[in-house]
């Protein structure tokens, strides 16, 4: 209701009204909780992601040096 009232001075809102489709389907429901009650292990993930991505970034800079010449 919060968001429906004040989707009419705001735009911003009317999108978040779509989010109330979780409350109706239970398949996405389950969707929404099986990311939540994992959340601890997803971090993990994104902590070996951003880990994967730093090292490859290190090494690509050392073997593969900016030069301004070529632009």
């Amino acid at each position: 209701m919060f968001f429906s009232i004040n989707g009419y001075t705001q735009s911003f809102y009317f999108p978040l009204m779509l989010m109330d489709i979780m409350n109706n389907s239970a398949v996405l429901a389950n969707i929404a909780r099986s990311v939540t009650d994992n959340l601890g292990a997803l971090g993990w993930v994104f902590y070996l992601f951003i880990c994967t991505v730093v090292i490859y970034a290190q090494v690509n800079i050392d073997h593969f040096p900016y030069n301004s010449t070529v632009l």
